[in-house]
């Protein structure tokens, strides 16, 4: 199964106009994803506030969702994502995690809430968002750590497991 998800994520890299490795791109999405969902599944909404989770839960009519744990829901397809999200945002919570690639709502838009819940544009930001810090930066594993955090203990912290999820792609190609 795990082929199957690099070789569409090689597919994504070759229409995406990104000049970042796709294996880079894997390892960030399998880090980043749900350990109970494959790979680059993409209707994932993490609650960087455990607060918000709960708040969530009482407040939201709603039981078309799963909860996979203290920090995050699968909202099972795009239409109920974007009614989570529009539901959350409009009541002022905004510190979370989106889609397959964890996309920080405060800090990536995009011109509609549903590309947060589509694997290609997704796909395309989190490229974006690497090219921009490897410019910046330069290429180095700290600079693909700031993608989750620039700061340092959290970054060091980031990079272990980023280099681990690296190695062992490229150990089971």
């Amino acid at each position: 199964m795990k082929k199957f998800y690099l070789v569409l994520f090689s597919v994504l890299f070759l229409n995406a106009d990104c000049n970042i490795d796709y294996k880079v791109l894997y390892a960030i999405a399998s880090v980043e994803g749900h350990p109970k969902r494959n790979v680059g599944y993409p209707f994932l909404i993490s609650f960087n506030n455990k607060e918000n989770l709960q708040w969530f839960l009482q407040n939201y009519s709603n039981d078309n969702y799963i909860k996979l744990d203290n920090r995050s829901i699968d909202c099972i397809n795009k239409e109920i994502c974007v009614q989570i999200l529009d539901f959350l945002t409009k009541n002022e919570v905004k510190n979370l995690d989106l889609g397959a690639f964890s996309l920080n709502y405060r800090f990536v838009r995009f011109e509609n809430n549903e590309k947060f819940f589509s694997l290609s544009s997704s796909y395309k930001m989190a490229c974006k968002i690497l090219t921009s810090l490897s410019k910046k930066h330069g290429w180095s594993m700290e600079t693909l750590a700031k993608y989750h955090s620039s700061t340092k203990h959290h970054n060091q912290r980031y990079q272990k497991i980023l280099e681990k999820a690296y190695i062992t792609l490229n150990e089971a190609l």
